[in-house]
């Protein structure tokens, strides 16, 4: 009879286990809408969702799969909850970030925002993100502001603006004098 048992739960934990994904790229997940895509997570399991995203995530502005191109939009609900990742870059493609998207991200330290208008978030988007207020968040010259006003992006303790010169990131003070 146990075996019956192990055998019914093996059953059950693969039955409620589904891929969440349409493509893995470069070690990012996408779902595909049309022309465009958005980053998600790799798996969920009895509403736990997992990602196994680590250290530096670089997003792409667009992607190319089966021949056909996609323009990153959105970074999907539970995208990167509980991961393990260090930092993230987001591409000024994307205008939508969703719930729960960072949760428990203990490890994010540093959120590069491309997008000089500030992609839209909800209070749930960095929820159990205790890091918030010591993880940095670089966007781009001229957008500190709007960012600072920005319901939840005002959060961050610590806003960076960078300008790309020449394909080199520099990073600029209050003064606006280019930094290393």
């Amino acid at each position: 009879f146990p075996l019956r048992l192990y055998f019914l739960l093996l059953v059950f934990l693969v039955s409620t286990t589904s891929k969440a994904y349409d493509a893995q790229i470069d070690g990012i997940y996408y779902n595909f809408f049309g022309n465009e895509a958005e980053v998600t997570y790799e798996v969920e399991m009895m509403g736990y969702y997992f990602s196994f995203y680590y250290d530096d995530v670089i997003i792409p502005e667009s992607v190319t799969y089966d021949g056909k191109a996609y323009t990153i939009t959105s970074i999907s609900d539970h995208a990167f909850e509980n991961c393990g990742v260090t930092s993230v870059t987001i591409p000024e493609s994307v205008n939508h970030i969703g719930d729960f998207a960072f949760e428990d991200c203990e490890s994010l330290t540093t959120i590069k925002v491309k997008n000089r208008i500030p992609v839209t978030i909800n209070r749930t988007t960095f929820n159990h993100f205790d890091n918030q207020i010591n993880a940095t968040l670089i966007v781009p010259g001229g957008c500190k502001s709007a960012y600072l006003e920005a319901e939840y992006w005002k959060e961050f303790k610590e806003i960076k603006e960078f300008e790309i010169i020449n394909g080199l990131c520099y990073f600029l003070d209050p003064d606006n004098l280019v930094i290393a």
